[in-house]
């Protein structure tokens, strides 16, 4: 019990926090700190721009809009699929079918020479 407590002793008296000392500023980490915080900056836009819709819309918006804006977006950004290129082993097609299929991408029509290439 007694070198327990001689232990316990010294490691409350001996072993404690150096005091804290001022300093001016963190040094070389401020340097470091505002790379890292560009950098995240830069990846974090890429990764929206990349992720969502933006990029295909603002070229969109200034390259094939006549008037500069996102009017007429939806129907640029969808594709046709002539519902007749089905194969009959898809299933039958009803009365009610529609003739086109609207689907996302920038892909070739069913009248191109590359047919949905």
């Amino acid at each position: 019990i007694a070198e327990i407590r001689l232990d316990a002793y010294k490691m409350v008296t001996q072993s404690r926090r150096p005091l804290a000392e001022r300093v001016e500023d963190i040094g070389a980490w401020y340097g470091i700190l505002k790379i890292i915080t560009y950098t995240a900056v830069v990846s974090n836009a890429f990764v929206i721009a990349y992720t969502s819709d933006f990029i295909p819309r603002m070229v969109y918006k200034y390259v094939y809009s006549p008037h500069f804006t996102l009017h007429g977006y939806i129907e640029h950004s969808l594709s046709v699929f002539n519902t007749s290129d089905y194969k009959e082993e898809w299933g039958t097609k009803g009365e009610n079918d529609p003739d086109t299929c609207l689907y996302r991408g920038y892909r070739n029509g069913s009248t191109d020479n590359e047919q949905y290439g």
